[in-house]
C-alpha cells in the first residue's frame, strides 16, 4: 500500500505560510531597518519613529544594489505606535510626493499626498494605532492604523542633481513627533542596536525554515494583533500551533511522510512567486512587459505575499507602473555595441495625471546596475528638455556614442553586452492603467555608428 502524506492538512500549512509571509516580512523589515542608535540617511535605517532620507543623487560610481531609482529619493519610517499617536506635517509641494502607509499585515492603510488623501495642499495628519483613545489637535486629520506595528514609505520626484536641495527642504518639513511632545520642544531619542538584526534584509525571509518562520510570527502577532478579516484567517490555524503567542513544531504532526513536505514548503512558496511573476507581469506590449493588477489590499493572500516579496510597500499602479525590456523590435538582446531609437508618434507618450511624469532608464542586464557613462545620465523623460519633431512626434537616442548636434538632449547613453530598460510611469491616466496605451518598439538605428 503506498502512503499518501495528509494534503489537505499540508495545503492548510501552505496557506498559514502564505498569509503569514507579509507579516513576517514587516518584522524582518523593522528589525533591521530600526538597528541603529542614530538615524543614518546613508544606510535608509533610523529608529522607530523617525525618519531616515535618501538625500543624495545617485550615480554609477556608487552602485550599492541593483535597480537604484533615479526619479525618487526615499524616506523610510518604521512606526511602533504602542506608546503614542504620531503627528505627522505634510508641506505644500508642487512635485510628486506620496507617504503610504501599510500595517503590520500587509494592508494598505493610506496615501497621502499625490493622488491620495489632500494632494499638493499643507496638511496636518495623527498617526493612531489601535490603543490610541484621544482626539487629533485642531485642523489635523486623524489616519487609524489597524497594528501598532507599521511602515511609512515616502517617495519625493527628484528631477536632477541640481533639484537635490528642493528635495530635502521638503524632507526636513515632513515633520513627526510624537503627540504628548507637540506643543514643547522634542529630541528624538535614541534606538537599540542588536547585531542578531545586521542582515541583509532582502532575501533574509529565504533563510527561514519553516519553524523559525512561524515562531517569528506567532511571537510578533502577540505584540501585534491580527484585525478584521485577518483575525478570522488567523483562527483558521491556531490548532495548528500558528496564531499570537502559540507554538509551531512538527513533532504535534506524527507523521514523518508530512513533516517532510511541510519542511520544504519555504522551497515550494519561492516557485510559487517565481510563477505568479510570469502571470502578474504577462502584459505584454512591443517586448515591454509589466503588471497592471499589483494588489495588497486583497484576502488573497497569495497575491499578497506576492506583493511584499521585496518588502513592505509596493507602489500599486494608479501610482505608477513600471514596463521593462532587454529585446529590440526583432527579439534581439538591446546591447551597447548598438544604437537605438525608441519614437513616439504625437500623441502617444504616456499621459499622466497631475504631478504625474515618466523616465526611461538604462542597466546592466545583470545586476541591474546603473551603466557608467560620460555625462552621469542614467534616464531621460519627460522633465527633460527634449526635442520634439516639427510634427510632435519624439525620437529617443539609446546609445554609447554622444549623437550630433541637439540630438545629445534626446540620449540615454548605454554600454555593455546586455542591457535592461526601466520605464517608470508616475500617476498614469485610465488608458495607460487599461493597457490601452502601448510603449513603442525599441529600435535598431539605421545610422552608422558616429
Amino acid at each position: 500500500m503506498v502512503f499518501r502524506p495528509n494534503q489537505e492538512l499540508y495545503q492548510t500549512i501552505l496557506d498559514a505560510y502564505f498569509f503569514a509571509y507579509p507579516f513576517v516580512q514587516s518584522v524582518l523589515y523593522a528589525q533591521n531597518r530600526t538597528n541603529v542608535i542614530k538615524a543614518n540617511d546613508e544606510l535608509g535605517k533610523s529608529p522607530y519613529n523617525q525618519f531616515s532620507h535618501a538625500r543624495e543623487y545617485w550615480h554609477a560610481k556608487n552602485n550599492l544594489h541593483g535597480g537604484i531609482n533615479m526619479d525618487v529619493l526615499y524616506s523610510i519610517m518604521t512606526l511602533d505606535l504602542g506608546e503614542d499617536a504620531l503627528f505627522y506635517h505634510k508641506p505644500q509641494t508642487d512635485r510628486f510626493y506620496t507617504l503610504q502607509i501599510a500595517d503590520a499585515y500587509g494592508n494598505p492603510v493610506a496615501v497621502i499626498g499625490s493622488g491620495g488623501l489632500g494632494n499638493e495642499e499643507e496638511q496636518n495628519y495623527l498617526l493612531a494605532g489601535p490603543d490610541f483613545s484621544g482626539e487629533a489637535p485642531a485642523r489635523t486629520t486623524i489616519i487609524p492604523i489597524p497594528t501598532n506595528l507599521a511602515s511609512v514609505l515616502l517617495r519625493i520626484q527628484v528631477k536632477n542633481k541640481e533639484d537635490i536641495a528642493e528635495v530635502v527642504r521638503l524632507q526636513d518639513l515632513s515633520i513627526v513627533t510624537p503627540l504628548r511632545y507637540l506643543h514643547q520642544p522634542y529630541t528624538a531619542p535614541d534606538g537599540i542596536y542588536n547585531p542578531a538584526y545586521d542582515y541583509i534584509f532582502y532575501g533574509k525571509i529565504k533563510t527561514l525554515s519553516l519553524e523559525e518562520f512561524f515562531s517569528i510570527f506567532n511571537q510578533y502577532s502577540l505584540l501585534f494583533p491580527p484585525t478584521g478579516t485577518d483575525r478570522i484567517q488567523t483562527e483558521k490555524y491556531i490548532s495548528y500551533g500558528i496564531g499570537p503567542g502559540k507554538h509551531f513544531k512538527f513533532e504535534q504532526f506524527n507523521d514523518t511522510g508530512l513533516i517532510k513536505l511541510l519542511k520544504k514548503i519555504p522551497e515550494q512558496v519561492d516557485l510559487i512567486i517565481d510563477e505568479m511573476a510570469n502571470t502578474k507581469t504577462a502584459h505584454e506590449q512591443n517586448h515591454w512587459v509589466y503588471t497592471l493588477n499589483l494588489k495588497t489590499d486583497t484576502v488573497n493572500y497569495r497575491e499578497r505575499a506576492y506583493a511584499f516579496q521585496w518588502g513592505p510597500m509596493p507602489n500599486p499602479p494608479e501610482a505608477a507602473i513600471y514596463p521593462t525590456t532587454f529585446q529590440d523590435r526583432d527579439g534581439d538582446p538591446i546591447s551597447g555595441n548598438l544604437k537605438y531609437v525608441i519614437h513616439f508618434e504625437n500623441g502617444n507618450l504616456p499621459a499622466v495625471k497631475k504631478y504625474g511624469y515618466w523616465s526611461i532608464s538604462a542597466y546592466t542586464r545583470k545586476g541591474l546596475y546603473l551603466i557608467d557613462n560620460e555625462i552621469d545620465r542614467y534616464k531621460i523623460g519627460s522633465e527633460d528638455d527634449l526635442i520634439f519633431h516639427e510634427n510632435g512626434s519624439l525620437d529617443l537616442y539609446i546609445q554609447k556614442e554622444r549623437p550630433k548636434g541637439e540630438k545629445q538632449r534626446n540620449w540615454l547613453p548605454i554600454d555593455g553586452e546586455e542591457v535592461l530598460l526601466f520605464f517608470r510611469i508616475y500617476l498614469p491616466e485610465t488608458n495607460v492603467l487599461h493597457g490601452e496605451w502601448k510603449p513603442p518598439y525599441v529600435e535598431k538605428s539605421r545610422e552608422d555608428l558616429a
